[in-house]
């Protein structure tokens, strides 16, 4: 995720070729690692990037904001239950 928030996804990843710090080409980033999602639904993130090596505090901390602003989350919805945050190294 950009520093500004946009998101970047991929399920391609080769070495020397493309890997995520290709999205930005190493630029500073909000948040960094792996996401999962199911039907569409995010079931979990981890901090799994070697080239940034972000916190998961950041990472979750950035992650809730930027889909809080674009309304992702249902109200009353209780956070912590639906979105599992794991250390990816």
């Amino acid at each position: 995720m950009s520093e500004k928030g946009n998101i970047y996804l991929s399920k391609y990843s080769e070495v020397g070729i493309f890997h995520h710090s290709s999205f930005l080409s190493g630029k500073p980033v909000g948040a960094a690692g792996e996401i999962i999602i199911e039907k569409g639904i995010i079931k979990e993130v981890t901090n799994a990037s070697g080239h940034y090596q972000p916190s998961l505090k950041m990472v979750e901390k950035n992650i809730l904001k930027e889909l809080s602003n674009r309304y992702y989350f249902i109200t009353g919805m209780n956070i912590e239950d639906e979105i599992k945050f794991n250390i990816g190294f």
